[in-house]
């Protein structure tokens, strides 16, 4: 699999197309991302075709396929598609997804722990991408002039691609929502659609993994390991199991390699640390899976994962346990002090989960942080997304790895979630109907938890930062 590359939006604005020089298409470094973002048509050629018409572009790289079919529309408007990107359910926008023209096949998704850092390439040599804003809206232009035009949407392993029946020249197309979500499963629409592979170790005290059907994944993807589906449970102290036969917990995150067989591996909290199921094998498994690309979402009493691990994941945070904030319908803040942070704000006003900016509603939380290591806009170890000042505590933070390294040579990501994900399931039951018996709206804190549900599976960045521009 080809890494994934991308290109921020700066919150609610319109979001920057970017011409891509790939194998095939011929466009030079030159007109290849409009940094202004001031949705000019990038290319400069005064012929119908920016390439000149099957020629050779700038970079010495010849114009082929779809590229031909490019059109400089001049001091037209350009031709583009343009939309809002749903979750697989259809239900919520989501930022920072990729939707780019591809110009070759597409490669397939190698699933488990990747190094899948940003700035690298997308797949399928792409003609011009851009990417979603904090309302999930994008604007794709400089497509090419056809009828069939293969649209990709991806963020990490959540991918599709449709087909455009046609793209009529120097206008805009705006796409339905049926059209721009995600996946539900793999091949679902096309042979080219996936969803990340996916581990969820149950929890006597949570229930992760009521949140995945209210986004959208199917129910046939949820089974256990041998049922082949791409959602398979792990029963974890007290948790639900699927028809009575899940396998236990602690024999698979006790072995690095079963974890890395994963994209990303989510626990859900068990009412304690149960630390004898957390032998130091175990403790040195989980980390060595976020090292080599493994995705990491810990719930609630699962910081024993952070706390008691071997250095230096201990350091990512100031750690306390002593008291305990309100637990029904408390306000907590989103830190806005980074680029990401302020679109988290931004997104969160924009989909409902919070009624005035920078803040929302919680239930059932804890306080077992104090604080992070390191703040933006610096290049710290961890990153404080959710907190709160009455009592000081910190609600979500994330951190990369291997931590100490530089961005650009680490390949995992941990999240860290002192609240669950919802009041009113019933964990330890058989899932899905035993568990899951909150409403299907999404509440505040599950629509937070949406968000860096998909921002753990993104490219991996220094998270201060917007995201990089693809590099082709």
């Amino acid at each position: 699999m080809r890494k994934l590359g991308w290109f921020v939006m700066v919150l609610g604005g319109g979001a920057a197309s970017i011409a891509l020089g790939g194998a095939g298409c011929g466009s030079g470094d030159s007109s290849g991302f409009d940094a202004s973002n001031d949705q000019t048509n990038p290319f400069t050629s005064d012929t119908g075709n920016p390439y000149g018409d099957g020629g050779v572009g700038s970079d010495g790289k010849p114009c082929t396929g779809l590229c031909t079919k490019i059109v400089n529309c001049g001091s037209q408007p350009p031709t583009s598609v343009s939309g809002t990107v749903y979750d697989p359910a259809g239900k919520v926008p989501l930022y920072n997804v990729a939707v780019y023209v591809p110009n070759a096949p597409l490669s397939p998704i190698v699933h488990g722990a990747t190094c899948d850092t940003c700035g690298s390439t997308l797949s399928g040599d792409p003609l011009v991408a851009t990417l979603t804003d904090a309302a999930g809206h994008f604007k794709l232009d400089n497509v090419p002039v056809d009828q069939d035009v293969p649209l990709v949407i991806q963020i990490g392993k959540w991918r599709r691609r449709i087909t455009l029946p046609a793209t009529p020249q120097c206008a805009d197309t705006p796409l339905p929502a049926a059209q721009t979500r995600l996946a539900r499963k793999p091949a679902e629409t096309s042979p080219d659609d996936d969803i990340p592979k996916i581990a969820i170790a149950t929890g006597g005290a949570d229930a992760l993994e009521c949140l995945l059907p209210l986004i959208g994944v199917d129910p046939g993807e949820f089974t256990n390991v041998s049922g082949g589906g791409r959602v398979n449970l792990y029963k974890g102290n007290g948790g639900s199991v699927i028809n009575g036969s899940t396998p236990g917990a602690q024999p698979f995150w006790s072995d690095a390699n079963q974890l890395k067989n994963y994209d990303i591996t989510m626990l859900s909290c068990e009412g304690s640390t149960y630390p004898t199921t957390k032998p130091a094998a175990a403790l040195q498994a989980m980390q060595t899976y976020a090292n080599s690309g493994g995705r990491v979402f810990a719930s609630h009493f699962h910081y024993y994962w952070l706390q008691s691990s071997p250095a230096p994941w201990p350091t990512t945070a100031t750690w306390n346990h002593t008291s305990s904030p309100p637990q029904t319908n408390w306000p907590v803040l989103i830190d806005q002090s980074f680029a990401k942070g302020q679109a988290f704000a931004q997104w969160m006003l924009n989909v409902g989960g919070s009624t005035t900016l920078g803040t929302f509603p919680i239930d059932e939380a804890r306080h077992d942080v104090d604080a992070v290591n390191g703040q933006p806009p610096t290049d710290p170890v961890s990153v404080r997304w959710v907190y709160a000042t009455n009592p000081k505590l910190v609600e979500y933070y994330s951190f990369n790895t291997p931590v100490g390294l530089t961005a650009d040579k680490q390949c995992g990501k941990v999240v860290f979630s002192d609240l669950h994900v919802a009041a009113g399931n019933q964990p330890g039951g058989t899932f899905p109907g035993g568990t899951c018996t909150q409403s299907a709206t999404l509440t505040p804190q599950e629509k937070a938890l949406e968000f860096l549900l998909f921002d753990l599976s993104s490219c991996i960045q220094n998270d201060t930062t917007p995201p990089p521009p693809p590099v082709r």
